[in-house]
């Protein structure tokens, strides 16, 4: 089997979309993250839906016990939701990914996935540009498939 097989194509976003662009993105997508790529299609990182509420949700908010969101209403948070829509992408996301390019094996895929601990692992070509995504659901799918289940 090649790493091919254990993947799913990447949802790409560039870096200078806004949030509320990435967040079509993802819902259009019907996923909870996405690759992000600089201006060349390489890639950046990647946002996922906990980054989005960070960027969401002041400081002040996650900084403190959860009392204060217990007290924080529906109107309020979407008023979170509104200042933070033009917020650009590469403000907010996840840097420093672990990934491997599309000639690994599936052994060094599925280690690198519980190595460090990412929920999903980018793969990409010579060129540092994202094709595919490995998540822990298609390692547990390869997995299950080798054992018969």
């Amino acid at each position: 089997m090649k790493i091919k097989d254990i993947t799913k194509k990447a949802v790409i976003v560039k870096h200078d979309l806004t949030l509320k662009w990435v967040m079509k993105v993802m819902t259009d997508e019907d996923v909870n993250w996405a690759l992000v790529v600089d201006s060349d299609w390489k890639l950046i990182w990647s946002i996922d839906i906990v980054t989005l509420l960070k960027a969401i949700v002041p400081e002040y908010v996650w900084d403190r016990d959860m009392s204060v969101a217990d007290f924080t209403t529906e109107k309020v948070f979407k008023s979170f939701i509104n200042d933070n829509l033009d917020k650009l992408a590469d403000s907010f996301m996840l840097e420093n990914p672990k990934v491997i390019d599309e000639t690994s094996t599936v052994l060094h895929a599925c280690i690198t996935v519980t190595e460090w601990r990412q929920t999903r692992i980018p793969v990409v070509d010579a060129d540092n540009k994202p094709i595919w995504i490995i998540t822990r659901r298609w390692v547990r799918k390869y997995l299950a498939k080798q054992m018969d289940l």
